[in-house]
């Protein structure tokens, strides 16, 4: 029962079926007059389906730069994960993910709003004969979750925003009683809060491919735990655009954030018993007791293959449900490897990066990050290779034993240098060390060791590697993306043809809220305590950890399983970083950090060697760490005048 009712049809062509097409192509002003609309059933799921094919969802077709719905391919957009975890393989650089949520979603979002509140009116007029009352009960919940995400894609960017209950009326007159006045961040974020509260309320627990009252409750904890981190942590440094009281930043309330914290556990609470498999919601982990490392790793990266398989994990998804057409995504096409790719010329292209591979911890380090470490002198630090100094490595018979040991949440996240995927080795290599000791590091080359040649990037054509070349298919921070990729679509998919669903919301995400909650708002009695510890340690058990973490579960145990749980995935790490204000620290001087893989031709069998380094092909950024880099500016408001910009 669950495979169908957490996912969201989102084809255009899927609309079509229902034999509606003209409520498709129908121009919303004011209010559908059109009795088609709502007096029959096919036409208010088309109309339906059209909403929340705009539902601003960060999945595998948003883009940074030019927003949802538009991120058919890869080549020249910024998906989400562009921040610390990923490189863009075309050598595009920070300087293009400075502010990361650089797309300006307003007019789009304010369309919307107004498509919502067009539904919202004409609920009432719907006949008894068309849909019960009931029925119309849940929709009047389904208009508050739609509008409830909305506003919070608007928050997150902007701020405090002007909030429309209803369509305004307009018949002549001064045109001036049409400006409205933006409401403060504060109360943006409680009217958000509200109409989860009354989704909830009013949403079935089931509903075939749309909205449920789990939905409500899990975007409301996403929502209040992101309200409570902006009253919580300050924005510090200069250049502040805009006084934060005069546009009612919640900056300015930090004594709020204990109630947005405890908003948030309540929530979180009504979908999750960390204590139990499956929680009375009916919502669990997927696959939570793995046999071995090895059965975690399948599990894992059979949870983003195949979501309709984890219903039990997934509250709230985005779904592509018609093979062979073109309104799907590309996901699969544009991080594909060259040793799997049948000629495609533009694969890899977001490649995860060793500053993600380093947070990961192993299955002996009891609750620590392990760096890779690649030196005998246990030294981490970054540099080109130096001529002559492969003495000073760690060799490698076998490239994976440097990966030994690792959370198994990074083999089914991410395709390591030499490992096997779609039957393919795939070889990422950044150069090697000739029999003479002279070397090739990120160049192009080759060399001969009794009889065989080498060549420095692992093949002789662009084709046969997949690291470290001189074109975009290539990763340049040695790693790919294996993450939300069918490893059995063979062969390559078209452009637009991918039908995997995007995980929206998920059970793990909830776990971790509540965690992070319990640990902010001081929520200190033993059971909520446990609770938080516990949230966090069945997400370690799922990905093979037989060691627990004590009670009290610490902040920066939440933060780095939010981190490598969720690496890969959309936005969420992205989002994290904006509303704890670390995205100026982080960003200060950032370069990305990479592991150059080298064949060592001087030893009597070849062997590898890794080199840390970071990435060439970046220009060093810094931040100002003002205000202006979390909020966008709002356009529109010489015009308006009573809105206040950022």
């Amino acid at each position: 029962m669950k495979k169908i009712n957490r996912i969201i049809i989102i084809s255009v062509i899927s609309m079509l079926c229902f034999s509606c097409s003209k409520f498709l192509d129908l121009q919303v002003k004011n209010k559908i007059t059109s009795d088609a609309l709502y007096s029959d059933a096919q036409g208010i799921q088309a109309y339906l389906s059209s909403i929340y094919y705009q539902l601003p969802i960060e999945d595998y077709n948003f883009d940074l730069s030019s927003g949802f719905n538009k991120f058919s391919g890869c080549d020249g957009l910024f998906p989400p994960m562009c921040t610390p975890d990923a490189l863009y393989s075309k050598g595009w650089h920070i300087a293009y993910i400075k502010n990361v949520a650089s797309y300006s979603y307003w007019d789009p979002a304010f369309v919307l709003i107004r498509d919502i509140n067009t539904l919202k009116a004409a609920i009432p007029s719907i006949k008894p004969s068309v849909m019960s009352a009931a029925q119309k009960q849940s929709l009047i919940g389904e208009v508050a979750f739609l509008k409830a995400y909305t506003y919070f894609a608007l928050v997150k960017r902007y701020g405090g925003v002007p909030i429309i209950e209803d369509n305004q009326n307009y018949s002549g007159g001064d045109p001036s009683v049409l400006k409205l006045k933006r409401a403060t961040e504060k109360d943006t974020y409680d009217y958000i809060l509200n109409q989860c509260d009354t989704a909830a309320k009013y949403l079935q627990p089931t509903q075939p491919r749309r909205a449920t009252k789990w939905a409500a409750w899990a975007l409301q904890s996403r929502v209040a735990l992101y309200a409570a981190s902006l009253a919580h942590y300050p924005v510090t440094g200069v250049g502040q655009a805009v006084d934060a009281k005069l546009i009612g930043a919640l900056s300015s309330y930090p004594d709020l954030d204990n109630q947005y914290y405890n908003r948030c556990i309540q929530a979180s609470l009504h979908i999750i018993d960390p204590t139990k498999d499956i929680a009375a919601s009916g919502f669990g982990l997927y696959m939570p007791h793995p046999a071995s490392p090895a059965d975690a790793q399948v599990n894992y990266q059979k949870l983003f293959e195949d979501p309709n398989s984890a219903a039990v994990e997934v509250i709230f998804a985005k779904g592509w449900t018609l093979p062979g057409s073109t309104t799907g995504h590309s996901w699969d096409l544009y991080q594909c490897a060259a040793e799997t790719n049948a000629g495609w010329p533009s694969g890899a292209r977001m490649n995860p990066t060793l500053d993600l591979v380093d947070t990961y911890e192993t299955y002996t380090s009891k609750g620590a990050s392990v760096p890779i470490n690649t030196r005998l002198d246990n030294s981490l630090n970054y540099s080109v290779f130096q001529k002559g100094t492969q003495a000073s490595y760690i060799h490698y018979d076998n490239p994976q034993d440097i990966f030994a040991g690792k959370d198994a949440r990074m083999f089914a996240t991410l395709i390591t240098p030499m490992s096997t995927w779609k039957k393919s080795t795939i070889h990422i290599q950044a150069g090697l060390v000739k029999p003479d000791g002279t070397s090739l590091y990120l160049t192009d080359g080759s060399a001969v060791k009794d009889g065989v040649t080498y060549y420095s990037y692992g093949g002789s054509t662009g084709s046969s590697y997949s690291g470290f070349g001189n074109d975009a298919q290539h990763s340049k921070s040695g790693f790919l993306i294996r993450k939300g990729i069918k490893e059995s679509n063979t062969p390559l998919p078209t452009v637009g043809s991918v039908t995997t669903d995007f995980i929206d919301m998920r059970y793990a995400e909830v776990l971790l809220n509540y965690a992070e909650a319990v640990i902010m708002s001081g929520y200190t009695t033993d059971d909520a305590v446990n609770k938080a510890t516990i949230a966090v340690n069945i997400i370690r058990q799922r990905a093979g950890h037989t060691y627990m973490l004590p009670a009290p579960v610490s902040l920066e145990n939440v933060i780095r399983e939010r981190r490598v749980e969720f690496a890969m995935e959309g936005s969420i790490n992205m989002w994290d970083l904006i509303r704890r204000r670390q995205l100026a620290a982080t960003y200060n001087s950032f370069k990305h950090k990479i592991l150059c893989p080298m064949l060592d031709l001087t030893t009597t069998k070849p062997s590898f060697f890794f080199v840390r380094d970071v990435s060439p092909t970046e220009t060093l950024m810094t931040y100002l760490g003002s205000i202006s880099e979390y909020y966008l500016g709002i356009p529109g408001t010489a015009a308006n005048g009573l809105i206040p910009n950022n």
